[in-house]
């Protein structure tokens, strides 16, 4: 299980500026040190390069039954809706031209 928590940055008003993966990721991204982001986050300190931190609250995991694993979703090709029988984000449409592709060129 990873120990990486998500960050979002705020500006001094409290609107959402970006989420980082982690702190580390946020460090890459702005160059504010991740300590002084971790010590922001968890209120150590009020704010650290002119904005404020905050933890990303985890998404509750939710068990999935057969029913609940079909879900809704926007293809990535067209956008067209569609449901989730796969792994792939894409309708069955797309999903068959991207493997008809494949095959010619693989030929």
């Amino acid at each position: 299980m990873s120990k990486r928590k998500r960050v979002r940055q705020l500006d001094l008003k409290g609107n959402i500026i970006a989420i980082f993966g982690s702190g580390i990721d946020a460090e890459r991204g702005t160059g504010i040190a991740a300590v002084s982001i971790s010590a922001c986050a968890r209120g150590k300190i009020e704010r650290t390069g002119d904005c404020r931190w905050e933890f990303v609250p985890p998404k509750p995991i939710k068990k999935s039954s057969k029913a609940s694993e079909r879900q809704s979703f926007f293809c990535q090709c067209c956008g067209a809706t569609g449901s989730r029988k796969h792994k792939f984000l894409v309708c069955e449409g797309c999903l068959n031209l991207v493997t008809e592709k494949r095959r010619k060129r693989n030929e």
